[in-house]
């Protein structure tokens, strides 16, 4: 037994809480989790995730004409409309990002790493995850977004609605919206022209506001343009890829550092957290009567909210708490989709042949790396000691900013040939592992908790984590080095 009364002393003893191998996580001193515990960030520093409320609102306000939503269904683009806001809980987005690695586009759980998956985009969210890359190389010389942004949409903007080159202020378009709307309204006898125009419109604020959104509290990105200039190719490109890069790229670099925007799909996590992690699994509030009998992605069943009367919520600290000591391998549901697979629409499955395929991400000039066979339990297979990752150390770190040169167009066209033969590119399911031979390997290379049980606020008010038992963790997980 510990006496809590040593935990006051414990700076004298310093705990090493992982990785005890750093050959992995090898960005381990600038990962978010070592702020924390050096106590460079505060333990209760939340990260600000991109809920915007005006976009749910003009959606709602404005919803398209059934002729412009036969665009905007194109490549499920629309169903994230159509399932409903989903309010984010800050606290627990922040408690998994403390948990991602870029080095291995993971969360690093007490059980074992897991990981938002080709099949959890689909299935989720039915997002087409088969299909061409989100990217167009671009031509030596570009027209300027403002001029695009008149061409496509009709919408003339101001000096004062352009931010940059490429970002406009989203009420602006709104304003326009609301404007040709009471004007001129679509109906059954409306140039497709205007109808086109108009689902462009939409198409912008779904993109920027919800899919994709940026650090900014008012501005959406115009590079979207040039991917719904030809609207009848907009059900041929994998958006829910490119909805993961752009997750996976927002995960990496608020992992790191102190960042504290997330630019990313959060309801996509956060339905993910829900579904898969015991310990933080609501009860949904009032699941929709149409719930698997109207053709909806599996998020439908949580578009009512969630009961808050048992759930911690908008808490970090127990969050944290919960994730550090959750060590039973039952607290994770590996295969939640197994029973309802069946009954959810052909769309939330039309891409299962590649949900296990090892490719490469892409969002315009955005590349992350799909890794399933880090998390083969999720696909219903024992998991083997993953291969070491192939990707760049800094590969986060750069964006469109950085410059386009020949080089890059190579690199380009080289992560687009891979995904063009993603289907030889599946994980291997090897023979199998003993899960204690897999454990014993994760628990020195990964980062066993978060939270430092020396760190507590001097009036010794607010939430206390079990130090105790922490204490007894490290320094019993240190005498297996």
């Amino acid at each position: 037994m510990i006496d809590l009364k040593c935990v006051k002393h414990m700076d004298h003893h310093p705990l090493d809480p992982g990785p005890f191998d750093p050959d992995l996580l090898y960005l381990q001193p600038e990962h978010r989790s070592q702020h924390i515990w050096t106590s460079d960030l505060q333990p209760e520093s939340q990260v600000r995730t991109r809920l915007r409320d005006s976009a749910w609102e003009i959606l709602a306000a404005r919803p398209p004409h059934p002729r412009v939503l036969d665009i905007l269904r194109r490549g499920g683009i629309y169903r994230c409309v159509e399932v409903g806001r989903v309010q984010h809980d800050r606290s627990l987005v922040t408690a998994l990002i403390e948990r991602w690695r870029s080095e291995t586009h993971t969360f690093h759980l007490r059980t074992s790493e897991a990981t938002i998956t080709l099949q959890d985009v689909e299935v989720i969210y039915g997002l087409q995850v088969d299909g061409r890359p989100l990217y167009i190389e671009e031509p030596p010389v570009l027209p300027p977004y403002r001029d695009e942004l008149t061409r496509l949409t009709g919408f003339a903007a101001l000096d004062g609605h352009i931010s940059g080159q490429s970002r406009v202020l989203l009420s602006a378009l709104y304003a326009y919206l609301r404007l040709t709307d009471t004007q001129h309204p679509i109906g059954e006898v409306t140039p497709q022209a205007d109808v086109d125009r108009c689902a462009r419109l939409y198409l912008l604020i779904i993109f920027g506001a919800i899919l994709f959104p940026n650090t900014s509290g008012s501005h959406l990105s115009l590079r979207y343009l040039r991917y719904i200039d030809d609207l009848a190719e907009i059900g041929c490109y994998s958006w829910g890829a490119a909805v993961l890069a752009y997750m996976y790229r927002g995960l990496c670099r608020c992992s790191m550092g102190t960042r504290v925007e997330v630019p990313a799909f959060c309801s996509l996590l956060q339905i993910w957290v829900w579904t898969r992690l015991r310990p933080f699994q609501p009860i949904p509030a009032h699941p929709p009567a149409d719930y698997l009998t109207v053709p909806m992605p599996y998020a439908r069943r949580w578009s009512r909210g969630v009961r808050r009367r048992a759930e911690t919520h908008h808490s970090l600290l127990p969050f944290k708490d919960q994730l550090d000591r959750m060590t039973a391998q039952t607290a994770f549901i590996w295969t939640p989709y197994d029973h309802i697979l069946d009954e959810l629409p052909a769309f939330c499955r039309a891409g299962q042949h590649m949900w296990m395929s090892r490719c490469p991400l892409i969002h315009m000039d955005i590349v992350e790396y799909h890794a399933p066979d880090r998390v083969l339990r999720q696909f219903g297979y024992v998991q083997n000691i993953p291969a070491a990752t192939v990707w760049e150390h800094d590969h986060y770190a750069g964006d469109e900013r950085a410059g386009v040169d020949d080089a890059w167009r190579l690199y380009m066209q080289q992560q687009v040939q891979s995904w063009d033969v993603r289907m030889t590119s599946l994980a291997v399911v090897g023979h199998d592992t003993p899960i204690h031979v897999y454990m014993k390997w994760y628990m020195r290379i990964t980062r066993i908790i978060i939270g430092n049980p020396s760190r507590r606020r001097p009036d010794g008010l607010g939430y206390v984590a079990l130090a105790r038992a922490y204490e007894a963790l490290v320094r019993t997980v240190q005498t297996m080095r």
